[in-house]
């Protein structure tokens, strides 16, 4: 026999997969080659050598590890020819310490990929509402269309499924002030469901007055804030009546804490993410409550029915471009800083709060100009700041749909605009031209202008003890009124044979049956140097959309340029960043596989998007990317997380098609909600699967804040099924790790 042979038949195996151990484990070596060959072994810890002992092949070596780093086995034959085997200790603390951390910093290779998929999305959808449009020439056409996106929007609010309770309406207090009234209600917008307001009267009444809802932007203080309080007075000064109520999570209806962290927009997208589970959507909540608002208003006797009219900024024109679309009563409607486009907020990368993204409408064909189009022949007038965060691009393009559907009614007049100087806001020129609007309306002069207006203190506006509603007696909060909603979903449950509930699943999500194995691009490969491993890339497509980066681990110096066939494979789907986690996660793992694989689906890993968040770029966060492109897919129909569950699919199909025989399937952290879904679905295709640090249910989730994102909430979920019952379909592993390594080393 030749020494080469000698050489070649000389082998050192470990009994961990990928040869990664924690410390005070012991690592068992296997040193095979010729039967009876003498080697020379000699153990290495961090290059500093330990021991040499003579063994014959084949033998067993135990060694204890006490110590993070590198432990080396190197095994040499009489001629001077070796075989190393490295054992790596610890080694997420290598890796946060060396060089890949600085790979970490950039592992966002394909940033771009969901952001460009939900451009292309959204402009397809802009292009065949245009061209709709534009082939309507007629009246009776223009009075279809009308017909038809008033009927969508209509059954998306459902708002008459919505029982009218008794407001139980009361005065808490009443003030004189020099130019008008002011009084303080409260009402129940459902039963212990407390919104607090301001009525603001014109100093002397003769007959019937109109009236005006003021409906409050995202202003930490609500129906305080002095713009919108400013409205509500100079309107009363000139002899309309104005109301003006706290939306949820602002003013006297904080629901969390006093912190504008964990109130305003961050109540609102806290509490929508909830809702979502049960099939609702928190803009029908704050619609229904300015509905609500309009019933209080119309019950005051000093107000006249036929003159009505909305108006609000911001998140208050979002609520207002609603209303005016869902209630006949409004006489007119006049929404500042929010008509634009969906398209554009998408295309230049802008997260929209939770109240303002509806559920399927921009699947099936609608725009925000569809809301005042719903609204026609009303006049509406809208008003946008040349300097605002939502484009008066969009504003231009939207009124241009409005006008024209007016133009062919023959009341172009009614659909008026006003673009004015300055920033987002409720603005000076922009009060102005509400005032004289409504005046205009409602047949009355502007004879007292805003700053001849005094305001009340703070003090004065407030109508619940110590300023808060949950200081009523009776008061429940917004989380245990979805709660309730929730638990009223639940128990109407029908269990579900698994067939029929992976069909309900699969509808749900929006996946096909169908899954054929994808084309994929051969990446070149990338190195961890720390762990002297190889990590071959295959980047997943279709034609249409990337669904995700598979990584085959391999050992230096073996680069795969292919995909190999195998009888076992371990699949990881990370929480965040694979190369990190995986030495976490498998360092204590006792199967051996005969192929490592991971995969970063759409969305996660090194396709996490690189866009969409000026706030943080974390996990969860009130406008991060995941909250963005699951609205973004929650207002196509199109399922965020269901795009993530098609792609380990796609995945699961190319290592079956490329002769992989057995998986298992391991998804960590928020990948866990998306790996069950895919192992329920895969069927015989998984043998096994793994959760670490899973959600236990979906029913589970705290009144308080949750750390799952609004991505893994699923919407309608809890009208089918919960996590419980897909585990015990599955029956998976379910492990525990610490991830705060990890979340250190991540931007």
């Amino acid at each position: 026999m030749t020494t080469n042979s000698l050489l070649e038949n000389l082998s050192l195996k470990c009994n961990r997969p990928l040869c990664m151990f924690r410390v005070g484990d012991t690592a068992e070596i296997q040193l095979a080659g010729v039967d009876g060959i003498e080697c020379s072994v000699e153990i290495s810890e961090n290059d500093v050598p330990l021991k040499t002992e003579t063994l014959c092949c084949p033998s067993v070596m135990r060694i204890t590890l006490e110590h993070s780093g590198v432990v080396r086995c190197t095994a040499s034959t009489t001629n001077g020819q070796k075989k190393s085997l490295a054992l790596y200790v610890n080694p997420e603390e290598r890796i946060c310490a060396g060089r890949q951390q600085r790979l970490s910093e950039n592992y966002q290779r394909y940033g771009n990929v969901v952001n460009e998929y939900y451009v292309a999305r959204f402009r397809e959808l802009a292009a065949e509402r245009q061209r709709r449009l534009q082939a309507i020439t007629t009246r009776e056409e223009a009075e279809r269309y009308i017909h038809d996106v008033r009927a969508k929007i209509r059954a998306l609010f459902n708002l008459d499924a919505e029982p009218r309770t008794p407001l139980n309406a009361h005065i808490t207090k009443a003030k004189e002030f020099p130019l008008y009234r002011l009084e303080n209600v409260a009402f129940e917008s459902a039963p212990g469901y407390y919104v607090t307001g301001n009525l603001y009267l014109p100093k002397e009444i003769h007959g019937k007055i109109p009236g005006t809802l003021i409906i409050c932007g995202h202003s930490i203080n609500g129906k305080s804030y002095s713009s919108y309080a400013l409205i509500a007075a100079t309107l009363a000064a000139n002899g309309v009546g104005a109301l003006i109520v706290d939306p949820v999570s602002q003013g006297e209806r904080f629901q969390y804490s006093a912190s504008p962290s964990t109130e305003n927009v961050g109540g609102h997208n806290e509490l929508g993410k909830k809702l979502l589970l049960a099939g609702e959507w928190f803009g029908e909540w704050r619609a229904f409550d300015a509905v609500r608002s309009l019933d209080y208003l119309l019950s005051r006797p000093e107000i006249d029915a036929s003159r009505v009219y909305a108006t609000g900024s911001s998140g208050g024109g979002t609520l207002t471009t609603w209303l005016t679309a869902i209630d006949d009563r409004l006489a007119g409607a006049i929404p500042s800083c929010y008509v634009s486009s969906w398209k554009i907020h998408v295309e230049n990368e802008l997260p929209i709060d939770v109240e303002q993204t509806p559920p399927i409408l921009a699947g099936m064909g609608l725009d925000i100009a569809d809301f005042l189009i719903a609204a026609a022949p009303r006049p509406l007038l809208v008003l946008e700041a040349i300097n605002d965060f939502f484009d008066v691009r969009g504003s231009h393009q939207a009124m241009e749909d409005v006008q024209r559907i007016y133009r062919l009614l023959g009341v172009e007049a009614n659909a008026d605009y006003f673009e004015g100087e300055g920033n987002h806001g409720y603005n000076f020129d922009q009060r102005e031209r509400c005032f004289k609007k409504i005046m205009e309306w409602s047949g009355l002069q502007y004879l007292l202008p805003q700053d001849k207006v005094t305001l009340p203190t703070t003090e004065e506006l407030l109508v619940a003890p110590n300023g808060n509603v949950h200081n009523f007696a009776n008061a429940i909060s917004a989380e245990e009124r979805a709660k309730k909603r929730r638990d009223a979903v639940i128990a109407k449950r029908t269990p579900l044979a698994k067939d029929a509930l992976c069909d309900a699943i699969r509808q749900n999500l929006h996946i096909s049956e169908e899954n054929a194995a994808p084309s994929y691009r051969n990446l070149r490969h990338e190195y961890i140097d720390e762990t002297e491993t190889i990590m071959n890339r295959y980047l997943l497509e279709d034609g249409t959309m990337i669904f995700g980066l598979l990584r085959y681990f391999t050992p230096l110096p073996e680069p795969s340029f292919m995909l190999p066939p195998a009888k076992s494979a371990l699949l990881y789907i990370p929480h965040w960043n694979s190369p990190v986690e995986f030495p976490q996660i498998f360092s204590s793992a006792d199967n051996q596989y005969d192929a490592y694989y991971s995969f970063d689906p759409f969305g996660v890993g090194a396709l996490t998007p690189s866009s969409c968040d000026h706030h943080s770029f974390h996990y969860g966060t009130i406008y991060g990317f995941d909250y963005h492109f699951s609205a973004m897919g929650l207002m196509l129909g199109e399922p965020y997380l269901g795009l993530r569950v098609k792609a380990i699919l796609k995945a699961i199909a190319l290592l079956h098609a490329k002769g992989v025989q057995e998986i298992t399937i391991c998804g960590a952290g928020r990948s866990t909600i998306a790996t069950t879904f895919a192992a329920l679905l895969a069927g015989s295709e998984i043998q096994k699967t793994i959760l670490v640090n899973p959600l236990d249910a979906y029913e589970n989730i705290p009144l308080q804040r949750t750390q799952w994102g609004q991505a893994e909430l699923q919407y309608g979920i809890l009208e089918i099924t919960d996590l419980p019952e897909i585990y015990r379909l599955i029956n998976p592993n379910i492990i525990t790790k610490d991830f705060a390594k990890v979340k250190q080393t991540l931007p």
